[in-house]
């Protein structure tokens, strides 16, 4: 998959999403993906960022169903964010809850910095000494245990999503890639450009 690298729009992503729902509950879900990154230091518009820094816009989530194979009816069958490159590097989010007034989830638990989501949000800290996902060839597990999810990046434990913001409804598989956030202003500050996510492979396994 491939993007231009400008302001995310309709024109320039790409996405790719699987053809049956995958179960949520006693199951794993596996991919090994290739996430782009600055091929050397770069710029932009005055911030300085090194190589290796994430590109915006590349991501691996599971979108719930209301029911086997069906109908999407977002938040409400949550939203599980596994990576999601922003900014220079990537986070964790699930999305869950209804809609807010401004087309958003009233629900939101992230790895994201304090503030950057609306006044209920929760923010979560990744585990110690565990690295995120880098530039390169990355296998991502999300572990659907019957209460938690497990999120593992190459092989170490880095985050527990609690039960709580959880509705394990069958949930469809994604990937995609674009340019930054064009609704944030400050998307000219991101690292950003031409670049491609591949998936090697995707497993599902109990």
């Amino acid at each position: 998959m491939t993007t231009t690298g400008q302001p995310g729009n309709s024109t320039n992503c790409a996405h790719v999403r699987s053809q049956y729902t995958v179960p949520t509950s006693g199951d794993v879900v596996e991919a090994k993906i290739w996430l782009p990154s600055l091929s050397s230091a770069q710029s932009f518009d005055g911030d300085s960022y090194p190589a290796g820094t994430l590109l915006d816009w590349a991501s691996m989530w599971t979108d719930g169903a209301n029911s086997t194979n069906g109908s999407e009816n977002w938040p409400a069958d949550t939203e599980v964010d596994a990576v999601e490159s922003q900014y220079g590097t990537s986070f964790v989010s699930i999305h869950y809850g209804s809609l807010n007034s401004s087309g958003g989830s009233t629900g939101d638990w992230t790895t994201e910095p304090k503030g950057w989501e609306g006044s209920g949000a929760i923010y979560a800290t990744p585990n110690a000494g565990v690295a995120d996902v880098q530039g390169g060839w990355n296998v991502v597990d999300i572990e659907f245990t019957s209460t938690v999810a497990n999120i593992y990046f190459n092989g170490a434990l880095y985050i527990t999503v609690p039960s709580s913001v959880l509705s394990h409804k069958p949930a469809y598989l994604n990937f995609g890639i674009s340019g930054p956030n064009a609704g944030d202003p400050n998307n000219v500050y991101w690292p950003s450009g031409p670049a491609s996510e591949d998936v090697q492979y995707v497993k599902v396994f109990s």
